[in-house]
């Protein structure tokens, strides 16, 4: 079916399952590690379909589009190659005008399972294969425009649309028309060739006089309309302006904070096959519960997800699809050593100027193909990557294409200490899963960049069942900013149910919409008295440790928590975070009944201060770790009463 130039071939939504088992893996490459070397034994699959094709003398070019393949592949149409390509979460084109027929066209192609991009593809996710978004053919005039790039600045009382284009092989006559909401026309200009800019020759300005502001709050939309012989566009234009000052974000002149979600594009019976109807359900919920924000992560979501987030109204983090998470322990045998891993992680990959191309290839992607969507105010180079030439090299490129928006790279942190690195291009300092402390510590010593306390809020969805215990501290701290009190916050009274079981006014930064599932109240923070441990409890302590209970596992990965009663273990969680395997134990005693005050809680992982706050919050009297807390955690446990025990390995 031929709609406005599109002729949908099909949508490949069907994810081979190779290995006949669902597969994750959070930080360890599925395969043996070798960059950029896969196994030869690389299962694949194999795509046939069989197509109409008439020639349209008015759009006589014919590109093929494919939205979404993973991890590589390559094409043949009418036995002929056409080409290969990889990024998984990416748009491939492929000009096939010479390769179409009159009639029936055969269409074959060939998806493996891994590449060396997959590498680069270590995202913490279910890890499926094959073709999961849209797959069309594309007609288009012989000549025609072959891309444009659309930016706005504010000007007082007045904003200037600027479009730069470039064409395909020659210029062609093009009328360029912006539209306000209510279809009236707000300028009209025709494109003037501008001979320093190579990579958008042609250039064209219309000046809007008192502009409505796109934000997400008020997601106001313009029409722009390029009007060529044989084609028109149309695109969605958003006024706004986004810049950093005073270790702030601005949105139109106007501070702001982001209160967001992260958001994969998954689904538990179409896998990464996420469609229109779902993605705008997930939107119209992740709205409803206040959010502002959303970051793709950790790849670019499909394409129509953005022009839902520019008319529903989200600030959108546009991540690159790049994770080389596995690298971190490449050269860390044992897995025991942090700071072993953190001087080693950016070796094999974002060190490695082997990796330059695809690191930059993958961001170009990226913005090249999102770059006309007002939603995204920051590029993000990716996730858990760790930081060298290879990042410093793509942020150059990002910063010099698109200066008006702002980058983002949360694992920058993560380098050796063999050279100094460049990070003049990273607009903002991001930290994930960061204590209470060590954001106030930052907001204390004037920072010159804004920080984003990436996936600090993931309790949100993380935690089990309703006890998430530190996530008003946060939404307290968020609310404070910088340079206001925090007794100066806005705060919302729960009401009905709500607020009997919650029993606490939550910051407005959370939602006015919050609803707890079982009557849980959240113990409020404060002093615990000194108890000493009761004779029976340490006993039991010892006999659990004599029993050599599997708190420890082949990989740091799977995290355990055990909760103990009278001598008898009452729940034993497991997750990948140690932090949700306490949330779990705890959340089922909540749930129970279970008197937390008389209950002890064993943990595999280590012991973070946010850990302590959880346990003191849970009114437990004992946590036992398997290695020794930081010393902001042995502080808080000491002035809350919480007794702290280390568990030797035998």
């Amino acid at each position: 079916m031929d709609i406005n130039g599109q002729q949908h071939i099909r949508t490949f939504c069907y994810l081979f399952d190779f290995s006949k088992v669902k597969q994750y893996t959070n930080i360890r490459y599925p395969f043996p590690a070798d960059p950029p070397y896969v196994p030869k034994e690389n299962p694949c699959g194999a795509y046939l379909y069989d197509f109409t094709y008439q020639k349209d003398a008015a759009a006589p070019r014919a590109f093929l589009n494919f939205e979404g393949v993973a991890s590589c592949f390559y094409v043949w149409l009418n036995g002929q190659f056409v080409g290969y390509s990889q990024v998984a979460h990416s748009t491939s084109e492929f000009d096939v005008t010479k390769f179409l027929q009159d009639g029936t066209n055969h269409l074959a192609v060939l998806v493996l399972k891994w590449c060396d991009g997959s590498y680069m593809e270590d995202q913490d996710m279910f890890r499926m294969n094959g073709i999961f978004r849209d797959v069309y053919l594309l007609h288009r005039p012989e000549q025609c425009i072959e891309d444009y790039f659309i930016t706005t600045d504010i000007h007082g009382s007045t904003a200037e649309v600027a479009v730069r284009l470039r064409y395909y092989d020659s210029a062609v006559a093009t009328r360029i028309t912006l539209y306000d909401a209510a279809d009236t026309m707000v300028g009209s200009v025709t494109p003037v060739e501008a001979s320093d800019d190579a990579a958008f020759p042609y250039h064209a300005e219309i000046t809007v006089v008192d502009p409505t502001l796109w934000n997400a709050e008020q997601p106001y939309l313009y029409t722009l309309v390029l009007d060529t012989p044989n084609e028109i566009i149309t695109d969605r234009v958003g006024i706004r302006e986004v810049h950093v000052a005073n270790n702030q974000i601005y949105v139109n002149g106007q501070s702001i904070k982001f209160h967001g979600v992260n958001r994969h594009e998954s689904d538990p019976v179409t896998g990464y096959a996420v469609g229109f109807e779902q993605t705008k359900k997930d939107l119209l919920m992740i709205k409803k519960h206040n959010f502002n924000a959303i970051r793709t992560s950790h790849y670019p979501d499909v394409p129509y997800f953005y022009q839902l987030c520019d008319q529903y109204g989200f600030f959108v983090i546009d991540e690159a699809d790049n994770e080389s998470h596995g690298a971190s322990e490449y050269y860390c045998e044992g897995n025991e050593s942090w700071p072993n891993h953190v001087e080693n992680w950016n070796k094999p990959i974002a060190d490695n100027p082997e990796f330059t191309e695809a690191t930059v290839d993958r961001t170009r992607r990226c913005v090249e193909r999102d770059k006309n969507r007002p939603c995204v105010i920051i590029w993000s180079m990716g996730n858990e990557s760790a930081y060298g030439c290879t990042f410093e090299e793509a942020l150059a490129w990002t910063k010099s294409f698109d200066p008006r928006r702002l980058t983002h790279y949360e694992s920058a942190q993560y380098r050796s200490k063999n050279r100094k690195y460049d990070f003049s291009n990273i607009d903002m300092f991001s930290n994930m899963y960061p204590s209470l402390e060590s954001i106030q510590e930052y907001l204390d010593n004037e920072p010159d960049k804004p920080y984003s306390a990436e996936n600090t809020l993931e309790v949100y969805s993380e935690a089990s069942g309703n006890w998430s215990a530190v996530v008003l501290d946060y939404c307290r701290i968020s609310a404070k900013g910088v340079g206001t009190d925090f007794a100066a916050e806005d705060t919302v009274t729960l009401t009905g149910s709500a607020a009997e079981q919650a029993g606490q006014e939550v910051p407005s930064c959370c939602t006015d919409n919050l609803t707890l599932a079982s009557p849980v109240r959240l113990p409020p923070l404060a002093p615990v008295p000194q108890r000493e441990i009761p004779a029976a409890w340490v006993d039991a302590l010892a006999d659990a440790m004599g029993q050599g209970l599997p708190l420890y596992r082949a990989t740091h990965a799977v995290h355990s928590c055990l909760l103990l009663r009278a001598g008898k273990i009452l729940y034993r969680c497991e997750d990948l975070g140690r932090h949700n395997a306490l949330d779990k134990a705890v959340g089922c005693a909540l749930t129970e009944g279970v008197p937390l005050a008389e209950c002890v809680l064993f943990t595999s992982g280590r012991v973070p201060v946010d850990m302590v706050r959880k346990a003191i919050r849970a009114g437990v009297p004992a946590l036992v770790s398997k290695s020794m807390p930081t010393v902001q955690s042995l502080e808080l446990a000491e002035e809350y009463g919480l007794k702290l025990f280390i568990r030797q390995k035998k």
